[in-house]
């Protein structure tokens, strides 16, 4: 079992078993998988929103995917959304993907954050800790606290990435800035392990890449 694996099946907190993914993810993620919905796009847009969340999901499905194929980004999201949990169409993270993907190359960072998690989740394929932590940090510098905070842990446990506990301190501190409370705890892990004068940088970093606009965010 390779040590990327070990950190997700693990149950327990604890940094140095690379524990802290499981546990915060899934907090994350039951909220932030069914509570998230697309801005407005256009009226036929909305009315199929409408019918999505009166629970008429293949009806919904229908209406949805010739928008999400012409290019309407958020459309892409939720069709990859579906597609992803089942819903209205038969469950396919292959096709998760190529919607999604649609909606994160556009720059919808909500997409950017689902397809990370199934990266991390094992469902894309090998590379799972690079391609996640790439997704999370393209969401993470569009502001979206989720993928903050998500980045964090990965930076602390050098998945995807070379381990870091500064930036990873800087990415949870920065999504409790932005109102992820759970993130708190990812930060309080994390400085932990960290020497004062490192906190102290990690800190300033945060100030640093805020007032940058998610700009100037390393050290």
């Amino acid at each position: 079992m390779t040590r990327f694996e070990r950190f997700i099946v693990s149950r327990r907190l604890d940094l140095q078993r690379v524990n802290l993914w499981r546990h915060f993810r899934l907090l994350i993620l039951v909220v932030y998988a069914f509570s998230s919905a697309p801005a407005k796009a256009d009226a036929s847009f909305d009315d199929a929103m409408k019918v999505y969340r009166d629970h008429d999901y293949t009806r919904a499905f229908h209406l949805l995917e010739p928008m999400a194929v012409q290019g309407n980004v958020e459309a892409a999201y939720l069709v990859g959304m579906m597609h992803e949990f089942g819903q209205g169409t038969v469950q396919s993270y292959a096709q998760a993907e190529v919607f999604l993907k649609k909606a994160a190359e556009a720059g919808n960072s909500e997409a950017q954050v689902r397809l990370a998690f199934l990266y991390a989740d094992g469902h894309l394929g090998n590379d799972r800790g690079k391609n996640a932590a790439d997704w999370f940090e393209k969401a993470s510098h569009l502001g979206n606290p989720t993928a903050q905070a998500n980045l964090g842990v990965i930076y602390a446990n050098g998945l995807g990435r070379m381990q870091n506990y500064v930036l990873g301190h800087m990415w949870a501190n920065i999504a409790v800035a932005n109102g992820n409370e759970k993130a708190s705890e990812v930060r309080e892990k994390i400085q932990s392990s960290m020497e004062k004068n490192l906190i102290i940088e990690a800190q300033e970093l945060a100030r640093k890449c805020l007032s940058s606009n998610y700009v100037d965010c390393n050290h």
